[in-house]
């Protein structure tokens, strides 16, 4: 790495002042040491005050300039190691605070910069609400915290034995929080710490450590197989139009694959012709990724019913309401057992299949039986979204009984 050189301004002077120069990554910083000296009394191959009597101010002098060179160069190393880029202008605030040329700016605490941070993502257009939401049940959870163990907790406050603390917090009565609950909570606050250090107000790292977090609990998400989602679309729901179009909004989710923010705001234009085959094409909300999906006999003819639009849209809330209605009347009642962790605590909990139908059921439905067709997880993964086909084989609920009757119809079992 290049050293720190130190220049006179004008030689021809006899008080000249003493510039510091520093070049990296292509760039030349000069930044003036604020002190002047006498042309003669400079030593131009030791960069520093000639010891003479007739400048007996060379010992501090020298001491000065060295603290500038090390304040410089640790500038520069924090920033390489950080893998920051390091503008000049930036460089120069940093030494001007270090070296108490101006005063350094007063940094918000720890719920200062998070209540701030949520307020801006607030107001940002591509920011989802439901998100929102969650960073502020997040933060109150922190600030509940906090007001149980009469502490002030800031930055510097958040280690290892921190997240130990929370977590029970999390646990205990009257919150037994479930473990995934938990983590995510978890989760928003590295994030909010992660950016709180971009913008240079947190250089505590403790969150950064792979012992940060906990273990997701996988939990046993249901799926409608192709013969329950056909004896939803048969079911006679003449005397209950509400659930008829729950029904046939569930339908169109169940063979897109979209999530509930993108299979209800489905429109004319999303419906196209690719090489003579019916598709629907659309930028899902959630990921901005552009997906192409064949379009499934069942949607084509519930969107010839509603003239080429889908069905009134409801609240999430409210269609999930309306599905486990649905789903009783159907009679999808198989008993299906949870295991759960509350309150840190693992439980084992019994319900009818239709009370743990929503709408992401939809999403998972088409996933599952996609693949069980023997369509490849890649294709799938393409409507789907994952990045992974770990992640994906863990999104799709085929079970070890389901899993032997796939395998037993490959040609390897057949010989």
């Amino acid at each position: 790495m290049a050293n720190v050189r130190f220049n006179l301004k004008n030689r021809s002077e006899d008080s000249t002042l003493v510039s510091a120069v520093f070049r990296y990554d292509g760039k030349r910083l000069v930044y003036s040491t604020g002190q002047k000296i006498n042309p003669k009394f400079w030593n131009d191959k030791e960069q520093k005050a000639r010891e003479n009597a007739k400048f007996p101010e060379y010992p501090e002098f020298n001491a000065y300039l060295k603290k500038i060179e090390i304040d410089i160069l640790n500038v520069y190393r924090r920033h390489k190691t950080d893998g920051k880029a390091l503008s000049l202008d930036g460089f120069k605030k940093e030494l001007d605070i270090l070296l108490h040329k101006t005063e350094k700016e007063k940094l918000p605490t720890l719920f200062e910069f998070i209540e701030n941070l949520i307020h801006s993502r607030e107001h940002a257009l591509s920011r989802p609400k439901g998100s929102i939401q969650v960073y502020r049940k997040s933060f109150k959870h922190l600030k509940d915290f906090a007001a149980s163990t009469k502490r002030k907790i800031d930055f510097a406050d958040i280690d290892l034995d921190f997240m130990d603390q929370f977590l029970q917090f999390l646990y205990s009565e009257p919150r037994s929080l479930s473990s995934n609950y938990a983590l995510k909570i978890l989760q928003n606050l590295k994030m909010f710490l992660a950016e709180a250090s971009e913008r240079g107000y947190n250089n505590h790292t403790a969150y950064r450590s792979r012992k940060f977090t906990i273990k997701k609990e996988e939990t046993d998400n249901i799926y409608l197989t192709l013969e329950e989602l056909r004896t939803l679309s048969e079911l006679d729901l003449q005397d209950a139009t509400r659930l008829e179009k729950v029904r046939d909004l569930f339908l169109i989710g169940s063979y897109t694959g979209l999530r509930f923010s993108d299979f209800t705001n489905l429109k004319k234009e999303h419906f196209k012709k690719v090489d003579g085959v019916d598709v629907i094409e659309i930028v899902t909300k959630k990921t901005k990724e552009r997906v192409v999906i064949p379009m499934h006999p069942i949607v084509k003819s519930i969107l010839k019913r509603y003239k080429s639009q889908v069905p009134p849209v409801l609240s999430n809330q409210k269609m999930n309401d309306y599905l486990k209605e649905l789903g009783e009347r159907a009679g999808i009642s198989d008993l299906v057992t949870r295991m759960r962790t509350k309150g840190g605590k693992r439980t084992d909990e019994v319900y009818k299949k239709h009370e743990l139908m929503s709408t992401h059921t939809a999403r998972r439905s088409f996933a599952t039986n996609a693949f069980k067709a023997g369509i490849s997880s890649i294709s799938i993964m393409k409507i789907t979204g994952h990045n992974t086909e770990t992640a994906f084989l863990k999104y799709i609920k085929v079970s070890n009984a389901e899993n032997a009757v796939l395998m037993s119809k490959n040609a390897f079992f057949l010989n």
